[in-house]
């Protein structure tokens, strides 16, 4: 089997590549996260039912078949290049032919789990320019090959765009193929704009959103057995599958966010995360649809801050939960001075919030009317609101879709009026909360007009 990386002769577009497969254990890095989910299944069934000698064949069963299928999967997958276009056949039953052209590849990232760790695998995974979450992987490939194969095809995709000749295209490809491999390639800076810290993130998880609520739900469940110790296995068992979602989705979150790190590269922002699971991707400045700035209320009086971006494309259900991710965070958790030096890198003059609501705007939204504001410039839009916690949202101009109003029966008799700003994404929009009506029309009209100056100056 040859898993060599694509020479620099071969790099040529117009050249083919022989056939290669992926790494023969690949089936054992695919086949873990379902026995593991079996594991955790028995555990949890023995500590309900504290049957200890319960039959579990059906489960080994079960994970059998699930190796036997990536067994069968990794046979039948190979992968080539072939002018330019990256070439991935998989499937048995039903075969499946893609075709990725690399001058459409707008990232290319490295996903590790746990297990692919252990072995010193990876996996490499395309995020192609309008495939509407069609996107390429190749799972798995040695970890220096992934990098090595990665620079490369990163080489060939720019020197395609920028209609260099095949001359130029091996150079480039040769030049990345000789680099040393690391988590990233194209660094502008190798100092890291940021890195979270890793305690700030612990305490961070646990006091806002479902930490907080995990931590609620845990001491409820300490509190209930000792107060009905005759009832407590009963407590437990009813509270253990609520307390251990989550739990999951705080390992989750708190695994995708550990030791953040960001640097700038000549394709974008460079990520690289992860405690277990590591994730190295690259976030091309087009695919930024908006950026958010978030302050739960427990960080407020820490002074910390989340930023996160939300990208185009849609979500899809994918085995690392890397792939599957539209919002990815740039900051976890930080002060406020790094999360603005943070949007200051992402969007160059961002304006501040400087419109506050009309004052009428208590009646309806009591809580949260103080925090409403909104802002703008020739490139960004900016809405600030919450009512405990506080987000702030900024939209490029150039990526919004459409712009609509709304009124509620009380809006109309405040005189007041809500403006949407929808992006590409599913969750992607800005709201502008209860404007002045006067106001809102206005921006109703003129933010088309500025849209679509921003997008001819832009091109």
């Amino acid at each position: 089997m040859n898993t060599s990386t694509i020479s620099a002769p071969d790099a040529d577009p117009h050249t083919t590549t022989p056939w290669h497969r992926l790494h023969p254990l690949s089936p054992v890095v695919r086949s873990a996260r379902h026995v593991v989910t079996i594991i955790v299944i028995v555990l949890v069934g023995l500590m309900q039912t504290h049957q200890h000698h319960a039959d579990h064949r059906v489960d080994f069963i079960i994970v059998g078949i699930a190796i036997i299928a990536y067994v069968i999967s990794w046979l039948v997958t190979r992968w080539r290049l072939v002018d330019g276009v990256l070439h991935v056949e998989s499937g048995l039953l039903s075969r499946k032919s893609s075709r990725y052209p690399l001058n459409r590849v707008q990232a290319i990232d490295i996903a590790q789990s746990g297990v692919a760790r252990v072995l010193g695998l990876a996996e490499l995974h395309l995020r192609m320019a309008g495939s509407g979450g069609n996107n390429g992987r190749l799972a798995c490939l040695t970890l220096t090959h992934a990098t090595q194969l990665r620079d490369e095809l990163l080489a060939i995709g720019r020197a395609e765009r920028a209609g260099m000749d095949a001359a130029n295209i091996e150079a480039a490809a040769e030049g990345s193929s000789n680099a040393t491999p690391g988590p990233a390639s194209g660094l502008i800076d190798s100092t890291p704009l940021v890195t979270t810290d890793p305690m700030r993130l612990i305490l961070g998880t646990l006091s806002c959103g479902m930490g907080l609520a995990a931590l609620i739900i845990g001491l409820a469940l300490i509190v209930c057995a000792s107060v009905f110790p005759h009832a407590a296995a009963a407590i437990v068992a009813g509270g253990i599958w609520p307390f251990f979602g989550f739990i999951m989705a705080l390992y989750k979150r708190f695994n995708g966010d550990y030791k953040l790190t960001i640097h700038a590269t000549r394709d974008g922002f460079h990520l690289h995360s992860g405690l277990v699971q590591i994730t190295s991707e690259t976030l091309n400045r087009e695919r930024i649809q908006l950026i958010r700035l978030q302050q739960p209320l427990l960080w407020r009086a820490f002074g910390w801050c989340r930023v996160e971006v939300e990208l185009a494309g849609g979500k899809v259900k994918k085995e690392n939960r890397g792939e599957g991710r539209i919002l990815r965070p740039l900051l976890a958790v930080g002060p406020l001075d790094t999360g603005r030096a943070v949007l200051a890198a992402v969007a160059p003059g961002a304006p501040e919030c400087t419109h506050p609501a009309p004052r009428r705007a208590l009646w309806k939204a009591p809580l949260s009317w103080r925090l409403l504001a909104i802002g703008s410039n020739a490139r960004y839009a900016v809405s600030r609101r919450g009512r405990l916690g506080v987000t702030t949202t900024w939209v490029p101009l150039v990526k919004v879709q459409s712009v609509r109003a709304s009124e509620g029966p009380l809006q109309r008799l405040l005189g007041l009026t809500t403006l949407h700003l929808d992006v590409a994404g599913s969750r992607g929009r800005a709201t502008l909360h209860d404007r002045d009506t006067s106001e809102a029309l206005q921006l109703l009209h003129a933010l088309p007009k500025l849209c679509a100056q921003c997008r001819r100056t832009s091109t």
